[in-house]
């Protein structure tokens, strides 16, 4: 549980935006980062399926916005993998 913890606390420094500028990727980084806010409130809550959901989203957005090759990336994947392993 305390990994879970790290690996969230770490993803929630990763997703957030060093300087927002107004564009299209500054935009979709917002989106991840309130995908991000929802998955915990929802893995918080205990409502799996949802947290399911977001982390889909995330999943599909983050290459997108921070590349394929990137640590927001890996946080999805592996938030991903833990709640399909759920």
């Amino acid at each position: 549980m305390s990994r879970l913890f790290v690996v969230v606390f770490g993803a929630l420094i990763f997703l957030t935006p060093i300087s927002l500028l107004a564009d299209e990727k500054a935009d979709q980084k917002m989106v991840v980062i309130t995908l991000y806010e929802s998955y915990m409130d929802s893995l918080g809550a205990g409502d799996y399926d949802m947290a399911l959901k977001f982390s889909k989203q995330m999943y599909e957005l983050t290459p997108k916005v921070y590349g394929k090759i990137s640590n927001p990336h890996a946080t999805a994947a592996f938030n991903l993998a833990q709640m399909s392993e759920l």
